[in-house]
């Protein structure tokens, strides 16, 4: 593994999806491969929709917006240059966790970092993410 422990990655302009979405793979093995630091990557992307593994297909309405597969579970989700994303690059399988401990840890960060902005986050057993006032 390498000596500097974490770095922290942040774009300024949107990026285009389909590059950022092959970094990241490109950029996950070779944490896996102890080539690269765990990072958190901070972002916004060029408008895009991307469709989760419970996605069957969609059509969209706006013929300027791409619509890419992802590899990640969920359905349908817009990005856009608004929207902040947070790409966390954690090796969890050297740090203990299963995907669903990852996950809910990873939950519980937001929803105390929420909480120091003032902002009211929740999670629930039901549904996966953290809740603002019952919109995720």
């Amino acid at each position: 593994m390498c000596t500097i422990p974490f770095h922290c990655y942040r774009w300024s302009l949107p990026q285009d999806y389909p590059y950022i979405c092959d970094a990241m793979v490109a950029y996950a093995d070779d944490i896996a491969l102890g080539r690269a630091c765990e990072s958190l990557w901070l972002l916004s992307h060029t408008p895009v929709y991307t469709l989760g593994a419970g996605a069957l297909s969609y059509v969209s309405q706006d013929l300027n917006v791409p619509v890419y597969r992802a590899g990640r579970g969920g359905l349908l989700t817009f990005h856009g240059p608004e929207q902040r994303m947070i790409y966390p690059f954690i090796y969890i399988k050297s740090r203990g966790f299963t995907v669903s401990s990852y996950l809910s840890s990873l939950e519980q960060w937001v929803v105390h970092f929420l909480n120091l902005l003032g902002i009211q986050g929740e999670c629930t057993q039901d549904r996966r993410g953290v809740w603002i006032q019952n919109k995720k």
